[in-house]
């Protein structure tokens, strides 16, 4: 979900240096938040990315 709106939000003019910056931080923020996910899936028994993916 957050995905969906921060990639509608960097489509549409953002009109304020501030919105642009907090956008941008937060879509990196999530970024690095999924790539943990997927390393910490990867390394813990019984758990797979794949599933994880299925289940957002």
């Amino acid at each position: 979900m957050v995905g969906f709106v921060l990639r509608n939000l960097f489509k549409e003019k953002i009109h304020t240096a501030l919105l642009t910056r907090h956008a941008q931080h937060l879509w990196e923020h999530s970024v690095e938040v999924g790539a943990i996910a997927q390393v910490l899936a990867e390394v813990t028994p019984g758990m797979s990315p794949e599933f994880l993916s299925e289940q957002v």
